[in-house]
């Protein structure tokens, strides 16, 4: 059996989330977090449905990381 990998766009998901989820969730301090709260939702959907052996999470940067070799 071939092991499962999901490799996730954690700035795509976490963009949509927080901009997604009409009502406002907040915590304690009454920092917004639905956009976390969603994401982790999200990614507890995923593993349901796919159980994967390995989840891979990766965010943009804004940075360049890329190297052209002319």
């Amino acid at each position: 059996m071939k092991e499962k990998i999901l490799v996730v766009d954690g700035h795509n998901l976490l963009f949509r989330m927080f901009y997604g989820i009409p009502s406002s969730i907040k915590n304690s301090e009454g920092k917004e977090i639905k956009g976390l709260v969603g994401f982790l939702g999200s990614i507890k959907k995923l593993i349901k449905e796919f159980n994967p052996y390995t989840i891979i999470v990766v965010f943009d940067s804004d940075q360049a990381h890329f190297q052209t070799n002319n």
